[in-house]
């Protein structure tokens, strides 16, 4: 698999756990009760940990592939003053 495979891997499992989590938090957030949508809120805050913690994990790795390409905006920012 080529780099530039896995970048398009991790961008897509991003996207999706940033969906989860923004999903089963806005559930939480508008159905404080025991139920959310029928489904105990023991197993939404679950999975909304689970893909808080899948998306930490892939942000993290995001960064160390892209490490060069913030360097150079961050020289770019600096010459600009």
């Amino acid at each position: 698999m080529s780099r530039f495979q896995f970048k398009g891997i991790l961008s897509t499992i991003l996207i999706c756990c940033f969906i989860g989590a923004a999903a089963t938090g806005l559930m939480m957030f508008f159905d404080p009760g025991g139920l959310v949508l029928g489904i105990p809120r023991y197993y939404v805050a679950k999975f909304h940990n689970v893909f808080s913690l899948i998306m930490i994990g892939g942000v993290v790795i995001h960064f160390i592939l892209n490490s060069g390409i913030y360097g150079q905006e961050v020289d770019r920012l600096k010459k600009r003053k």
